[in-house]
């Protein structure tokens, strides 16, 4: 899927499926990853691909893969965003809410949901997503998170 944007920036979707897609656009998820590392990001690959309930997208700008989005679904009508994330020098240029828009194209049944810290919850709610604050309990420290949910 693709669109021609503002100033004649080319926007395209890819659904990504190997490894050798992967691994090199691990500069572009590590701002996902508590604590990122090549090798984390490796094993994430890795899991990403042996489960048939995950799809992979990246946006290609520029003829650059500039963004990613991992999508695992629970069922065939919801799916969870585990991750998505735009390349540093790429951000606020609206290929993360691209990349939402597309994915929801292909699967226009699905409600999509993420939970998240307080940094990207303007980011979903500019995309439409229902945002509910909820308390979590990491390692005995109670910490806000969002779940954002979109139909």
């Amino acid at each position: 899927i693709s669109e021609i944007g503002g100033e004649n920036m080319h926007r395209e979707l890819l659904e990504l499926t190997t490894k050798n897609e992967l691994l090199p656009l691990y500069n572009v998820y590590k701002d996902c990853m508590y604590l990122p590392n090549k090798d984390k990001y490796r094993e994430k690959v890795q899991s990403w691909l042996m489960d048939d309930w995950i799809r992979i997208f990246t946006c290609v700008h520029d003829s650059k893969r500039k963004g990613l989005l991992v999508l695992k679904f629970t069922s065939t009508d919801q799916a969870e965003i585990i991750g998505i994330s735009v390349e540093e020098g790429s951000r606020n240029c609206g290929l993360g809410s691209f990349l939402i828009q597309k994915v929801q194209e292909i699967f226009p049944d699905a409600e999509l949901n993420a939970e998240t810290d307080r940094d990207a919850v303007l980011f979903y709610k500019k995309n439409g997503f229902r945002i509910t604050e909820i308390q979590k309990n990491y390692n005995g420290e109670t910490v806000t998170r969002y779940l954002c949910v979109k139909k």
